[in-house]
């Protein structure tokens, strides 16, 4: 019985010495796992900061025809949202007015140098070179990857549409034509 009791006892021992060595790999993956995750998020944070606020700059756009106000407009809209714990900070440059037309297989393409301007392409990033800079990890010192730099494009478009109403009281087309 004491037999038994020394084997299982050298078992525990035995894996509480692996799990020791394996420990900091699984801490390790464990960071990596949380900054992937947190990478991923940025990105999206990212993405949708700058598809606010050209859709806010397109708008305006629209509506009073004034760059000026539409890139002031963009610029409001990027500072409200927050992308990696800061709010998106945008610059004159980053704001790009163009023309959109329409492809054959119904997305829409963006020209910086077609007229009218009836579109905006907002850059949004988070890099050195940025005014935010770029966005630390949490665990990357321990794997080579402190810093993430993401940037991202979107632009929004309006289509101006023209729609012709036409009201036939004559009462020529409520009878069928017989041949």
């Amino acid at each position: 019985m004491s037999n038994d009791m020394n084997q299982s006892a050298k078992r525990c021992g035995s894996i509480f010495v692996v799990l020791l060595l394996l420990l900091p790999i699984i801490i390790l993956f464990a960071g990596f796992a949380v900054d992937v995750a947190y990478v991923q998020r940025v990105k999206s944070e990212l993405r949708s900061a700058t598809d606010l606020a050209a859709k806010a700059a397109a708008f305006d756009l629209s509506q009073y025809s004034d760059m000026t106000a539409a890139r002031n407009k963009a610029i409001e809209i990027a500072a409200i949202n927050e992308v990696g714990g800061k709010p998106l900070t945008l610059t004159s440059q980053d704001i790009v007015f163009g023309n959109a037309t329409r492809q054959l297989d119904g997305s829409y393409s963006f020209s910086e140098t077609g007229t009218p301007f009836n579109a905006v392409r907002v850059t949004g990033r988070r890099t050195n070179a940025s005014t935010d800079g770029p966005v630390r990890s949490f665990f990357g010192t321990f794997y080579g990857f402190s810093e993430y730099e993401p940037e991202t494009d979107s632009f929004a478009a309006f289509i101006d549409v023209d729609i012709c109403l036409v009201l036939d009281r004559s009462g020529s087309m409520k009878l069928p034509v017989i041949n």
